[in-house]
């Protein structure tokens, strides 16, 4: 597959203010200043938009302006041209070097030699779309980075494919609220007439961050579609929710790999598949959650390896709703939780000589099992787990490790509103604190690991020191 090629080229979506012929994008390694994080194209003051450049197609690919004003902080912008007389430029996006205050070089050629060519300088773009065919188009541009502001709701009646780029590019997709960096997520909408697709799929060692797909009910609609062509992908603080189809988050085979951090799926209605599913290859999940649906919150097949570390599957109601249904070649779980599933809290299903290892792990109120090994020969075995009102037991057929701990409450502060902070009530929450594997390290420190996904917080100790007049008083702890 190669090592991802690092494109320094970032781009602005602002899906309320932007415009679609707007400069956009700027190269991020450049000294120039990135006019890309405003509203609109300059039209005031120094390099501002106009309508009378003049382009060459020899030579440095030199563009002229008489009214522009040009300064060296053009320099990395991405301006966009089009129209011209004597001859018709190629409309795009072009990146400048200044040159001096009349002139800029372009980075490829205009195709035309033309006069009255309209430049525009500065301002977002508006749509994916457009930010989709800049990303993977041919000036230098594949593999970019970009940032999406949630100025609003995006709604879509097709599926947004960021699948056809470069091979070994390393694209970012970013949302943002109010500062690039904050977290805050963009909310991508699926529309009565989308069917028959993912919302958003991405390829080619791509990563999409602070993005939330609202699959809005809508018939055959699932919400991510994940490296269809063998490819490394990753998905950071994203949001999947309310499907009536397939899944939140698919991973495709060929090889793909993908990795999953602190991101959520809920209200799924699917009546295959799951909230979270691996369809081949191998996948890492930190800290993500599938709640509140009808399906079960984790399906991993297809011989793929999946590690989950801190994973939650809860409070979803269907009758085969399994937090973690496992029919993968391999698969550790670290510090998971099920919690309330409509069948078992994790069902193996393997015919591999393979072991499935829990550690860590709470399994509390399911309909099911706790642990169901319902098939093959794989060995289920169980670490440091605690276990505790499943209905119909705490296993079947999987092996019982010899520090498991057995719960006679409730061990959350309020599991049916998803708050899986460990409380502190006698065998519930306080016979998971301080319980986990592996306490001691070999080397490095002493620590002393809780049992499940959070890790309780201590009230710190406090000392009360009383002065009396003339007098010498000792307090001890």
């Amino acid at each position: 597959m190669g090592v991802p090629s690092i494109d320094t080229s970032v781009w602005e979506v602002r899906p309320t203010n932007g415009t679609d012929t707007n400069g956009g994008g700027f190269d991020s390694s450049s000294a120039g200043t990135d006019y890309s994080q405003q509203n609109a194209k300059n039209t005031v003051g120094n390099n501002i938009s106009t309508t009378d450049l003049v382009t060459t197609t020899t030579g440095s690919f030199t563009a002229t302006s008489a009214t522009a004003a040009f300064t060296t902080a053009i320099t990395g912008n991405y301006i966009y041209l089009t129209g011209g007389t004597g001859g018709t430029v190629t409309t795009g996006w072009y990146k400048a070097t200044y040159v001096s205050a009349t002139q800029v070089n372009l980075d490829r050629s205009p195709g035309a030699v033309a006069t009255v060519v309209t430049m525009n300088i500065g301002g977002a773009i508006k749509t994916i779309g457009q930010l989709i065919t800049n990303m993977g188009n041919s000036n230098g541009s594949g593999g970019a980075q970009a940032w999406i502001k949630a100025e609003a709701t995006i709604t879509t009646t097709s599926q947004f494919n960021f699948q056809n780029f470069t091979n070994n590019t390393a694209t970012k997709i970013s949302g943002y609220t109010t500062t690039r960096g904050d977290n805050g997520l963009v909310t991508i909408q699926a529309t009565a007439s989308m069917s028959g697709s993912a919302v958003i799929q991405i390829e080619y060692h791509g990563t999409m961050q602070n993005i939330l797909v609202d699959c809005n009910s809508q018939t055959t609609t699932s919400g991510f579609l994940i490296g269809t062509g063998g490819f490394s992908n990753r998905l950071i603080n994203c949001q999947s929710k309310n499907g009536t189809w397939n899944n939140g988050y698919a991973f495709a085979p060929n090889g793909a790999s993908a990795t999953l951090i602190n991101c959520i799926g809920s209200n799924f209605s699917a009546a295959t598949g799951g909230v979270f599913r691996s369809l081949g290859g191998n996948s890492l999940y930190v800290d993500c959650v599938a709640y509140g649906g009808s399906t079960p919150g984790w399906n991993l097949t297809a011989g793929s390896v999946n590690i989950l570390v801190g994973c939650i599957a809860a409070n979803n109601s269907g009758a085969s709703s399994d937090g973690f249904f496992c029919n993968s070649q391999q698969t550790i779980f670290l510090n998971c939780i099920a919690y309330t599933n409509g069948r078992d809290g994790f069902r193996i299903q393997e015919s591999s000589n393979t072991i499935q290892c829990m550690q860590n792990c709470i399994t509390y109120g399911n309909t099911g099992f706790g642990v169901n090994q319902t098939a093959g020969t794989a060995r289920a075995e169980t670490a440091f787990c605690a276990f505790g009102s499943n209905t119909a037991g705490a296993r079947s057929t999987a092996l019982a490790g010899v520090n498991d701990v057995s719960l006679t409450a409730d061990p959350f502060v309020n599991g049916a509103s998803n708050n899986f902070a460990l409380n502190s009530t006698a065998g519930g929450g306080a016979a998971c604190r301080a319980a986990a594997f592996p306490g001691v390290l070999g080397a490095g420190g002493t620590g002393y690991l809780d049992i499940g996904a959070l890790q309780h917080q201590d009230t710190p100790s406090t000392t009360t020191i009383v002065a009396l007049r003339n007098q010498y008083v000792t307090i001890q702890e």
